[in-house]
């Protein structure tokens, strides 16, 4: 929620930030945590807002762009069906993207669940055989899958 009026006792304003001028930064406090935002204007006119933690950013009248953080390395792994749950991907902070493929010669369903083993009762997303997913947007946790036959594969690719 944006800074009201009866917040800005809890707000500290500064007036510098590398040098950028026309800075508005301040420090939130809410429910125990701290969270600081920033706005810079350059001398250009381009806008660049900060925040850390789980404040939204209100912005009327104008238009924001941000830049998507884009991936360089791609990482394919083959995994062979099984009945058992595979770990398919371990946690990783600098991933940005990871899809699964279930091979089309696949003659089982991919149970595929996030954070935790993976079993036919317990699972975040199915695959059929030929059919593919993509993680949800800035997921770096583990990937767990498991197949209900031992004929097949899958392939993992992991975008760094």
């Amino acid at each position: 929620m944006p800074l009201s009026n009866d917040d800005v006792a809890d707000q500290v304003t500064g007036s510098t930030f590398f040098g950028i001028p026309d800075v508005v930064g301040g420090v939130y406090y809410t429910s125990g945590a701290a969270y600081i935002q920033t706005i810079q204007v350059d001398p250009s006119g381009s806008v660049y807002v900060t925040t850390s933690g789980s404040l939204p950013v209100f912005i009327q009248g104008g238009t924001v762009e941000t830049e998507p953080q884009l991936s360089h390395v791609a990482t394919e792994t083959a995994f062979t069906a099984s009945l058992s749950s595979q770990l398919l991907a371990a946690t990783n902070t600098s991933r940005v993207g990871i899809s699964v493929f279930n091979d089309p010669g696949s003659t089982g369903y991919l149970y595929l669940r996030l954070y935790a083993a993976a079993t036919t009762s317990s699972y975040s997303t199915v695959l059929w055989p030929g059919s593919y997913w993509e993680a949800p947007y800035g997921y770096l946790g583990t990937v767990y899958g498991v197949f209900t036959s031992t004929t097949g594969s899958c392939l993992v690719t992991e975008y760094t």
